[in-house]
């Protein structure tokens, strides 16, 4: 029998599509704070910039936060799920947005996953193989200086999903790199990562948007960023594809919930790409330019409203 790669290929997406889109609640979620005793809750935060997931296409965070640059806009506290804490974390750890572009744009999908998608999910779920970190690792360890959120020029929270409890776990002190894989362990490609008595999974399980982890810090203002795409506008041929349109449905819906507890949001429509591809040059050029654009764009609608927080 001859097997057609690409459908095959589209199926194990849905699969994972299906395994993460699913676990997400449109419930007022839970969140734990560990070990966030660390934070001083009398700081005054001005702008704090939440970072929705969306896989391989993060790209996009690193152009709105360009955006920020140019226009000389502090960001004080970044808040991340997912993709969003990978970039979040780049920038935090650097404050520079050329170089956050840069490594982005040379970075590929084997600087975090060995092998496909397919082939990791069949591990995972034949043989109880899901992936490792080892990639990942040597990623941080490339680009990343600090070893501890302490050591971050911008204070940064990253978003993770406590499978146990159902609950979303956030951390802000400590050891960093365990967080980030944490908050990227994409259910049915990456084994969870055990953090003291947390077993922990991608953060944009439960909270794609992490604004209700924002408001926790009492910022002035809440900007999210949400570039969780739409459900593609394919043809719906058969129960397959009612299923992959109603999963991702359900997901996009969160996110979009999620986004509306912001004082200011900007939705960026990804969709010409798939979370999970893997990005040539141009297509990473494209979507970072996607970002800045949208971010010159929210920034020119809200001028007043910033050149009253600097004040």
């Amino acid at each position: 029998m001859r097997i057609n790669f690409l459908n095959f290929r589209n199926f194990i997406y849905f699969l994972l599509l299906l395994i993460f889109f699913n676990s997400c609640k449109y419930a007022n979620h839970q969140i734990n704070e560990y070990p966030s005793e660390k934070w001083d809750k009398n700081k005054k935060i001005n702008i704090a910039l939440v970072l929705s997931g969306a896989g391989s296409k993060g790209i996009t965070h690193a152009g709105v936060i360009a955006a920020f640059e140019k226009h000389n806009i502090p960001i004080d506290l970044i808040v991340g799920s997912s993709a969003g804490s990978l970039v979040g974390l780049l920038y935090a750890d650097s404050k520079e947005p050329a170089k956050v572009k840069e490594i982005l744009i040379n970075a590929s999908r084997k600087d975090f996953l060995q092998g496909s998608p397919a082939v990791n999910f069949i591990g995972a779920t034949l043989f109880n193989s899901p992936s490792g970190f080892k990639q990942f690792n040597k990623f941080l360890i490339k680009n990343i200086r600090a070893n501890n959120f302490e050591e971050l020029k911008i204070p940064l929270v990253v978003v993770t999903t406590d499978i146990n409890s159902n609950k979303a776990q956030i951390f802000n002190s400590g050891p960093i790199k365990d967080s980030i894989f944490a908050s990227c362990a994409i259910p049915g490609l990456y084994k969870p990562v055990e953090i003291g008595n947390k077993l922990l999974i991608d953060g944009g399980v439960i909270s794609p948007v992490p604004v209700k982890e924002a408001l926790q810090f009492k910022p002035n203002i809440i900007i999210a960023v949400n570039i969780v795409s739409p459900p593609p506008d394919s043809e719906i041929t058969n129960n397959l594809s009612i299923l992959y349109r109603s999963s991702w449905i359900t997901y996009h819906k969160l996110s979009l919930e999620q986004e509306g507890y912001a004082d200011i949001s900007v939705n960026i429509d990804t969709s010409k790409y798939d979370w999970l591809d893997d990005l040539n040059k141009e297509n990473k050029i494209e979507l970072f330019q996607l970002g800045f654009d949208a971010g010159e764009k929210l920034i020119n609608n809200n001028k007043q409203l910033f050149n009253r927080n600097n004040k």
